[in-house]
């Protein structure tokens, strides 16, 4: 009872130094409130789960061990995927270390943004743990054709999807320079896992066994990306495709694949910023490369290595 009695005063403490801290600073009420409820609810997580941190004896821990540690704790959120499922089936030794390398935990508090339409060189994957957000777009429904061309009237709507525990975002950013498709708000306090793309790949290159797998899953992922018109794009996971069993596929392939044939590094390709077939290529695109539709598209420099996902021979051009 005095423990628990000493837990409370040292939470009352720290909230009341930081109310106090945001009058001295003369924050607006709007902004306090919000960062006060987000230090409560920071303070709730840290009761439901200790920060690794906080756990000395974790710091005495041989490596093998954290990683396994981290494993079991993280994996459940990326096996919502597909994609991950068949990867931890395959290559378990590469899920362990992805665990332990490229993953982090970050909170929301209401009304946060997580990223925002129209945001470029996405890094992130994203796997919703806790809370509830919301996943909106905005798109041209009309135009008014009295409108002058110098000012057009754009009428739009938000095309609003709900977000939980379970979901993911942003896979396209592991193997394509992305482009956020819509924007991503916090509905309540939330806690989100992110995979870093870049330490994905930089993870991958030490597993030469897996990459090849990679490469066949990226080439066929980015594909369905270019087959798409801009307005059915998005962030969320597609139903049109089913990431297990192309997954899956994959690692069929890379068996029956001869070894060193494509590299051992791992790239992302191009995709929908800087590769549509000609007569599909946007007018917004074309401006935004200042190229035309006929002009071929380079594969874009890897963040983490240097061999392309699109195979050796393969033309580039749609």
């Amino acid at each position: 009872m005095t423990r628990l009695s000493i837990a409370r005063s040292k939470e009352t403490t720290k909230l009341a130094a930081l109310k106090e801290y945001l009058r001295e600073h003369h924050i607006t009420s709007r902004t306090a409130l919000r960062v006060q409820r987000n230090a409560q609810y920071a303070l709730q997580e840290q009761k439901r789960h200790t920060p690794e941190e906080d756990i000395e004896l974790l710091g005495f821990l041989s490596e093998p061990l954290r990683v396994e540690l981290r494993y079991e704790i993280s994996m459940p959120a990326l096996r919502k995927s597909g994609f991950f499922q068949i990867l931890e089936q395959e290559s378990p030794a590469f899920t362990r270390r992805l665990c332990y390398k490229a993953l982090e935990n970050t909170m929301l508090s209401k009304a946060d943004i997580l990223f925002v339409q129209g945001a470029q060189h996405v890094s992130q994957m994203f796997f919703f743990t806790d809370g509830k957000l919301i996943y909106f777009r905005d798109s041209e429904v009309g135009l008014n054709r009295k409108a002058s061309s110098q000012r057009q009237n754009i009428m739009r709507k938000k095309e609003k999807v709900s977000i939980g525990p379970g979901d993911f975002a942003c896979e396209a950013a592991l193997w394509t320079d992305w482009s956020h498709c819509g924007t991503m708000r916090a509905k309540t306090q939330c806690t989100v896992l992110k995979l870093n793309a870049e330490e994905f790949h930089t993870t991958s290159s030490q597993f030469k066994e897996t990459v090849q797998a990679l490469k066949n899953y990226g080439r066929h992922f980015v594909k369905h990306l270019n087959s798409k018109h801009r307005q059915e794009l998005s962030d969320l996971a597609d139903v049109e495709l089913d990431s297990s069993e192309v997954a899956r596929e994959s690692f069929a392939t890379a068996a029956e694949q001869e070894n060193g044939g494509n590299g051992t590094a791992l790239k992302r390709g191009a995709s929908i910023n800087n590769f549509f077939r000609a007569d599909e290529r946007p007018s917004w695109l074309n401006s935004f490369l200042g190229r035309t539709a006929a002009t071929r598209v380079k594969v874009r420099p890897s963040v983490a290595a240097s061999s392309p996902v699109v195979p050796t021979g393969e033309s580039e051009d749609r």
